[in-house]
């Protein structure tokens, strides 16, 4: 196979995006979102015919996880400074329920599979940067700008919102049609498990947003 081809299909053209986008808009955060966002698009693109999630809509997935949803998240930031307590708290627990997961749990990639032509280290290197690097850049935003973000009650109520609005209008939607259940704690086989993980969850929420509120002196 041409290896331009290959090269193509596994996106090492993707970090390229960022210094274009950085020399017309001058703009580090849009950016960086831009190109994170990049590359689950390519993935899904190439590779959407090796899940047998749903058929012709495999490509659906990269609009399923919490994590596709920070990508809205930070877009909405982005758009709007107002946003910053909601991002930074619902990145968060994107990114400590990964890797607490990852390290405490043991918990595995329920996409990951063998595929001819993928580049494993690069398809990883592009995870892990998707569950860090958003929340390292809100962090900064929050700790540098002269602006105050308000960590108030009812920014905690807009991250709890969004999370159960992830829940029951994008993922339980995608699990009834598909029966993935795309992460292994919400298999539903170990109930007490599943009971101990989902109330985790809201407390990262508190944890998130009580971290931003210390972070944010106002």
């Amino acid at each position: 196979m041409d290896l331009s081809y290959i090269a193509i299909k596994n996106g090492y053209y993707i970090p390229l995006l960022y210094p274009l986008i950085h020399a017309f808009t001058g703009d580090a955060f849009l950016a960086t979102i831009v190109t994170l966002k990049a590359f689950p698009i390519n993935y899904w693109y190439w590779y959407a015919d090796y899940y047998d999630f749903w058929e012709g809509y495999n490509w659906v997935k990269q609009f399923v996880r919490l994590t596709d949803s920070g990508h809205l998240v930070s877009f909405l930031y982005w758009i709007s400074p107002d946003y910053l307590p909601l991002a930074f708290t619902i990145h968060f627990v994107i990114t400590t329920g990964y890797w607490g997961g990852r390290i405490v749990f043991n918990m595995k990639d329920c996409d990951q599979l063998h595929i001819p032509d993928l580049d494993p280290l690069f398809d990883k290197a592009w995870t892990v940067a998707n569950h860090a690097v958003p929340l390292i850049l809100l962090t900064y935003h929050i700790r540098t700008n002269e602006t105050c973000f308000p960590f108030t009650y009812r920014e905690l109520e807009n991250a709890y919102i969004w999370m159960y609005t992830w829940l029951l209008c994008i993922y339980l939607p995608w699990r009834l049609i598909t029966g993935d259940i795309v992460y292994e704690f919400l298999s539903f086989t170990k109930p007490k498990k599943n009971f101990l993980l989902f109330l985790a969850m809201h407390v990262l929420v508190l944890l998130g947003h009580s971290f931003g509120y210390l972070l944010a002196r106002c």
